[in-house]
């Protein structure tokens, strides 16, 4: 592969669901490598999402302010996760293969 597919499967490593296309395809060991960087991050936005929904449901409970608290916590995760988005493709266009903080350094593909 050159380059170009490589930085366009790169990108896709990193958009949630989408990223099994890379890992299904394969390719460079630049994709690999952000291909297990992209599974990690969906992983742990399944996590985010699972935790955000339980702080919901049990927070729900609380008049008024529960409802508030457990959309505050989801709209966390996600702006967290988005910034994990951004940094991952930031590195793929530069061509880098930079581990993302705090969760790069967790291995499931070779």
């Amino acid at each position: 592969m050159n380059d170009s597919n490589d930085k366009v499967m790169g990108v896709l490593c990193y958009i949630p669901f989408v990223c099994l296309i890379p890992i299904i395809l394969g390719g460079s060991p630049f994709v690999r490598y952000h291909s297990n960087q992209g599974l990690v991050l969906f992983i742990a936005e399944l996590i985010m999402g699972a935790i955000s929904t339980l702080c919901g449901l049990l927070l729900g409970i609380i008049p008024v302010i529960g409802g508030w608290i457990g959309g505050l916590i989801g709209g966390i995760f996600g702006l967290i996760a988005l910034l994990y988005i951004i940094v991952g493709v930031v590195h793929v266009v530069n061509m880098e293969t930079k581990p993302l903080p705090g969760i790069g350094a967790i291995t499931l593909l070779k």
